[in-house]
């Protein structure tokens, strides 16, 4: 990883040097075989982005204790998670860094008004019977 005024060169692509870019660059680059690895490998893959992003910060002379936070709450919850829910954690992350993650202040609703727990975009609504 080379740093430069305003952009940062990973891997010979130059990206613009904000800890966004670099976690969204660096997970995009292995989001490829994510489906291959096992639960304890993706956690520790997710937990590299946010290193990169750590390491940076330090070298720039700014706090990370922000990034620091968020990889010790994804390892803690990752103990607790099946491997499917992981991965599935893995590709919103990605998503998410990129801005194309699942919209927010969407839910469920019935005739009722009751608030039902579910995300639109995910979960359907309608069930399909034979």
């Amino acid at each position: 990883m080379k740093t430069t005024s305003q952009s940062l060169k990973m891997n010979g692509i130059t990206i613009e040097a904000t800890p966004k870019s670099i976690m969204a660059n660096a997970l995009e680059m292995l989001a490829d075989d994510f489906k291959y690895r096992s639960k304890e490998n993706l956690i520790e893959t997710l937990c590299g982005g946010y290193d990169l992003v750590i390491d940076w910060l330090t070298a720039i002379g700014k706090k990370s204790l922000k990034y620091q936070k968020e990889q010790a709450n994804l390892r803690e919850r990752g103990k607790t998670m099946t491997r499917q829910q992981v991965l599935r954690m893995a590709y919103n992350e990605v998503l998410r860094r990129e801005d194309l993650g699942t919209l927010r202040g969407f839910g469920f609703s019935n005739k009722f008004k009751d608030n039902l727990r579910g995300n639109p975009e995910t979960v359907p609504i309608i069930r399909r019977t034979r």
